[in-house]
């Protein structure tokens, strides 16, 4: 009917609405499994939040078209609902097509076998009549399947903000409407100002006016130091727990001293079933200093933890290292907060060296991973200033805006640091460059586009040793970020590091040793906020217009990015313009937030996908979908890898249940709590003399109690490459 409503299995032509397992056409929204072709849905408020949804509502939260299931479909922001039987969730409508053609799609293009019609389309996917999307010019947009040119308020074409698709200039806005970087122009709290498009101050305490956290109406700054008025980004202040100190408005575990680094750190066993134990896990202390430590005790505060396989007092010469074994046997339901120590001597005094170790015990083995996708991302950008990479550096920068498109269409609040390869060099060694004022780039920054240009061409007059590894250490270690880069790392953002490069890695140590020290940055408990990844060498030979600076693919760049949910792009592709727009958004996306492999806690019994159920913001989503897989489970890493169709994106919950292992407790040789070394009682591998050990060292490499292996090349989360 002519633009009527059509419910409860009805059928809207024309423009209307079919609602119930109905079907609309010409433009309209079909939900609940009907099937839609045409252009989208204007966007409504989700109950309780104040942002448009042009996605489905799950309460508050609003679901993208791509962050959107079978299990939850919607466009319009009406309410996410499953489709109904074959039905399959393509940009927010339910629909039975599985195929893709030009009888299929007649009001959209062809994304393989998606359809995307007019409504969901975008400068990235474009076109009309079921053809091939394309990608747009630079500076087009998408109309109606057609590019054209556009004049779009936006951050490549607004330094200030966007309202009504007009562009408020910095210097002429208002409280009432305030922004920068093509961002929404949005209002402050009451009583605040806006000043180069940025809210500050304001009488009520809350997100637009406290940086830190809120407690009876008062804001506490995000650079105090209590433990017990701990938060940032206007909300509620908390106190942290045994071992732990604030930080940027994050409670992270307590400094040690300069000499023993433990790895893993902020160890966290998940849930354990009372009578039943955790798998082993393996700890290492390595002494990092020029001269030997003495260890004098070893132990853990709290019911239910045990350590074994090291017995003090005992010495680790300089740069070795020590290791022993940690379990956890809950003898009541509940959390168990507690703290690892560890006594030692060096520079005539003894010292305690600590982490935060917890655990919950169970009625069941159920564990329940709950992560929250930061808004903020820390990224440090490593850039090769070899005499090889003028043309690379180049095309970096001016595809700026591809790189940071994610970021700003996310919404994400990055800072930003750029250094080199360059190890040699004292104004170097992951120290970021620029002036002092600007060093750190923001997504405030003025002229962003331009900075980012400026900064990422480095120059090529740097040590042909290329290192990566290294001075992305040296980046974010206590020296730099207290000096050069400071102001950079805050604890309420994830980490990101981005190496770009045409050569192999060169530092000296081994990859796991540079593993273990970033993730020490954020601790083993938010391993999920830190990723590194290379747009560097990946092919078994380069291109006959473009060279590496060794031998590719980079066995120790791959074992880095398995070990941190990383990942890599082909550096040789950077010479192809419009190929390298598509790749930069890509990484950016990768970069900024959008992650595909999470590590899990503890280790699912069933070792296989079957035994794990995901969530996106409470949402349940399946393995499977109707045009393909969403997601998959990595025994190896122990780890869910979203696929592109199904990628988190910043602000959003993930989720996973899975049970563990019931563990038998008492007797063995591992301290008296485990029946000997094997798949029941170690999550690393077995050595020939019964000890579990970490699993993760060329020497000893292997998972799941297996015997353990000496690698010829390296070893990545227990498995040789």
């Amino acid at each position: 009917m002519a633009g009527g409503t059509a419910t409860a299995g009805g059928t809207a032509t024309a423009g209307g609405t079919a609602t119930a397992g109905g079907t609309a056409t010409a433009g309209g929204t079909a939900t609940a499994g009907g099937t839609a072709t045409g252009g989208g849905s204007a966007g409504t408020l989700c109950p309780g939040s104040s942002t448009v949804c042009t996605g489905c509502c799950v309460g508050p939260l609003c679901l993208s078209a791509m962050s959107q299931n079978n299990g939850a479909c919607g466009v319009g922001g009406a309410a996410c609902a499953p489709c109904a039987g074959a039905g399959t969730c393509v940009n927010g409508q339910c629909t039975t097509v599985t195929t893709c053609t030009p009888n299929s799609c007649p009001s959209g293009c062809c994304q393989g076998n998606l359809c995307v019609p007019f409504g969901a389309q975008n400068a990235t996917q474009c076109g009309s009549a079921g053809l091939a999307c394309t990608v747009c010019p630079t500076n087009n947009s998408c109309t109606a399947g057609s590019c054209t040119m556009t004049a779009a308020c936006d951050f490549l074409s607004c330094p200030g903000c966007c309202a009504n698709g007009s562009c408020q200039m910095t210097g002429s806005q208002t409280p009432l409407s305030c922004g920068n970087n093509g961002s929404t122009c949005t209002a402050c709290a009451p009583g605040a100002t806006c000043t180069t498009g940025v809210c500050s101050g304001g009488s009520a305490c809350g997100p637009t006016t406290c940086n830190g956290c809120c407690s009876n109406g008062s804001c506490t700054a995000s650079t105090s130091t209590s433990a017990t008025a701990c938060g940032h980004s206007g909300n509620s202040c908390v106190a942290c727990g045994p071992g732990q100190v604030c930080s940027t408005g994050v409670c992270v575990p307590m400094p040690n001293p300069n000499c023993i680094l433990i790895a893993p750190n902020d160890i966290d066993f998940g849930t354990v079933q009372t009578g039943c134990r955790s798998a082993v896990t393996a700890i290492t202390l390595r002494n990092i200093c020029t001269f030997q430590v003495s260890l004098s005790a070893l132990g853990v505060s709290g019911a239910g933890f045990t350590t074994s396989g090291l017995t003090t007092p005992v010495t680790i010469p300089a740069n070795s290292s020590a290791s022993f074994n940690l379990t956890f046997a809950p003898t009541a339901v509940g959390r168990v907060d507690s703290i690892l120590v560890v006594g030692a001597t060096h520079s005539s005094s003894t010292f305690a060296y600590q982490t935060p170790v917890s655990g919950s015990g169970g009625t069941t083995g159920l564990n329940q991973d709950r992560f929250t996708i930061p808004t903020k991302t820390d990224v440090v950008l490593i850039v090769d200033n070899s005499c090889s990479m003028s043309d690379k550096q180049m095309a970096l920068g001016a595809n700026a805006n591809a790189f940071l498109a994610y970021a700003f269409s996310a919404n994400v609040d990055f800072n930003l640091g750029v250094t080199t390869t360059d190890m040699d060099d004292v104004t170097h060694q992951g120290r970021f460059q620029g002036l002092q004022a600007t060093r750190v780039l923001k997504s405030t920054t003025p002229n962003l586009l331009q900075a980012f240009n400026a900064r990422v061409n480095v120059g090529t007059n740097g040590s042909p040793s290329e290192l990566m590894f290294a001075p992305a250490v040296a980046s974010v270690s206590t020296a730099l970020l207290t000096t050069t880069n400071a102001n950079f790392l805050r604890g309420d953002a994830a980490l990101s590091v981005l190496a770009y490069t045409d050569a192999v890695e060169q530092s000296p140590a081994a990859t796991s040793e540079y593993v273990r020290q970033l993730l020490a940055v954020k601790g083993q408990r938010r391993r999920n906020q830190f990723s590194f990844s290379f747009v560097g060498p990946t092919l078994a030979s380069p291109p006959s217009t473009c060279s590496y600076d060794g031998t590719a693919p980079d066995p120790r760049q791959r074992e880095m990015i398995a070990s941190t949910g990383g990942t890599t792009s082909e550096i040789c592709g950077v010479g192809t313009t419009q190929a390298w727009r598509t790749e930069a958004t890509r990484v950016g996306q990768a970069v900024f937030g959008a992650r595909a492999v999470w590590f899990l806690t503890g280790r699912p019994a069933s070792g296989t996908a079957s035994g794990v159920t995901v969530f996106q913001n409470g949402v349940p989503v399946p393995e499977l979908g109707g045009n393909g897989r969403n997601w998959s489970y990595d025994p190896t890493r122990n780890a869910v890898v979203f696929e592109a169709r199904a990628l988190p994106a910043p602000g959003q919950s993930v989720g996973f249940d899975y049970s563990v292992s019931c563990m038998p407790t008492g007797g063995g040789t591992d301290g008296g709590v485990a029946p000997g070394c094997g798949p029941l009682t170690c999550s690393g591998c077995c050595d020939s003399g019964g000890q579990c050990l970490g699993g993760n060292s060329t020497s000893a490499c292997g998972v799941l109690g297996n015997a353990c292996q000496a690698c010829t090349l390296f070893c990545s989360m227990g498995a040789c490459l």
